[in-house]
């Protein structure tokens, strides 16, 4: 409602859903549009899986590679550089464990019991994977440890 007072675009953000099959990630963009003859805004909010927002990436950063014509070789020195810090990361098979039932939108408390550990360690664990992924969120890291191959 604010932006649509302030008539500035949103964007897109994330955020966990309930679906029928579990909780899941996605990503909402959010569209303002002016009604003809009218002083009123239409605000469309798009959802959708998180991994559908990585296709559309992928489908941008190859229109922007073909409208450079750049080479093979220049796309994926380019694609290192992007990738570098976090891949070389290397996280341990707990932080793993963890980040995987992250991704999945599990609970602190959830993970605590399925790897039998208490939650201020699974606390610990998610602060050492953001330090190591350079992330704000958990969100973020997952994003970043899905983009990287790490999980």
């Amino acid at each position: 409602m604010q932006a649509m007072r302030g008539k500035h675009s949103v964007g897109n953000f994330d955020l966990m859903v309930m679906t029928p099959q579990g909780q899941k990630w996605c990503n909402v963009s959010v569209l303002l549009a002016n009604r003809e003859n009218s002083s009123n805004q239409l605000a469309l909010h798009i959802v959708r899986e998180v991994h559908f927002r990585k296709r559309i990436e992928l489908l941008m950063q190859e229109f922007i590679h073909d409208e450079l014509c750049l080479t093979t070789e220049q796309t994926l020195t380019l694609a290192r550089v992007k990738r570098s810090a976090i891949f070389n990361t290397k996280l341990s098979e707990r932080e793993i464990e963890v980040l995987k039932l992250i991704a999945k939108g599990t609970s602190t408390k959830s993970v605590s019991q399925q790897l039998h550990i208490s939650p201020s360690t699974v606390n610990n664990h998610v602060q050492h994977i953001l330090r190591k992924l350079n992330a704000s969120n958990r969100l973020d890291a997952v994003l970043r440890a899905e983009h990287s191959g790490l999980i």
